[in-house]
């Protein structure tokens, strides 16, 4: 049997495959990112999956693939790598980049274009096998573009500079019960500000047939095409299939956004487990 895990910063995705690859099983637990997440917390998502596969089987495990955000340089490969080795010991693990891996479930041995959009942002171009360019990401604090966080950062802006409609307000402030200096205390003194701004997204979706907020949501989208598609020359060359909550909630207003541009979109999904899931 096989292990296949993509996490994100929100929540982290596990599948239980068969030795050829069938589907099992699929399990949800918190978000882990490499940049961010102690070893502590790591290992407790990680022996939290463990459990959750030992409930449902005794069979034994022989590969564990490890996708997951942050995990695009060397160093946070190795720790995911050896946190892996104390909760799933004596089993081959192979341990890449959350954008890696969505490339590889979303578009097997074909090339293409293959974006992120959930709490964080990235995107690459993938020959079928590797990622041969990528787009800079930037992170949270100064790039994103398109991401949960980046549009929840702009509704804030708007919230602040009072600039919201009245209805939109209105529900806001019924629906999160946050006064301004609450919100500032969340952006400024907690950890992980980034899951404030991207925590607001189920709201904005739900409100994003308002004039107000798809005005919004295109110039959060008009900003990801600009920085992370058009930073590929030859971007018209190839299908974009995204993966994310944000991909899933905002889908009419990026394919919107993506026809502007020219680009021929593919797949949209929620999660790329999710699809490999619905593929098998």
């Amino acid at each position: 049997m096989k292990i296949l895990i993509d996490s994100g910063a929100t929540k982290s995705d596990c599948i239980l495959l068969t030795d050829n690859e069938k589907y099992i099983h699929h399990f949800t637990c918190r978000g882990i990112n490499a940049n961010y997440c102690d070893d502590n917390y790591i290992f407790d998502v990680l022996d939290y999956f463990q459990k959750e596969i030992r409930s449902k089987t005794a069979e034994m495990i022989s590969d564990i693939a490890y996708y997951g955000a942050g995990c695009g340089n060397t160093e946070n490969g190795e720790r995911i790598a050896t946190l892996l080795s104390k909760v799933f010991p004596n089993i081959s693990t192979k341990v890449g980049s959350d954008l890696l891996g969505m490339c590889r479930l979303l578009s097997p041995g074909k090339a293409g274009m293959i974006a992120i959009l959930g709490t964080g942002a990235s995107a690459c171009l993938f020959n079928g096998e590797e990622i041969v360019r990528q787009a800079p990401s930037l992170g949270y604090l100064l790039g994103d573009e398109g991401s949960g966080t980046y549009i929840g950062k702009l509704f804030i802006i708007s919230y602040f500079r009072k600039e919201l409609p009245s209805e939109i307000l209105t529900d806001f402030e019924q629906e999160f019960q946050l006064t301004a200096t609450q919100i500032l205390h969340k952006i400024y003194q907690e950890k992980s500000p980034n899951l404030f701004f991207a925590s607001l997204s189920p709201f904005i979706a739900a409100h994003q047939k308002n004039i107000f907020i798809q005005d919004l949501l295109d110039r959060a989208f008009n900003d990801f095409f600009e920085k992370q598609i058009l930073f590929f020359d030859d971007y018209r060359d190839y299908s974009l299939s995204i993966a994310g909550s944000v991909a899933f909630h905002f889908a009419e207003s990026i394919k919107k956004n993506a026809h502007r541009y020219g680009v021929t979109m593919g797949n949209l999904t929620a999660s790329p487990l999710i699809y490999y899931q619905q593929s098998s």
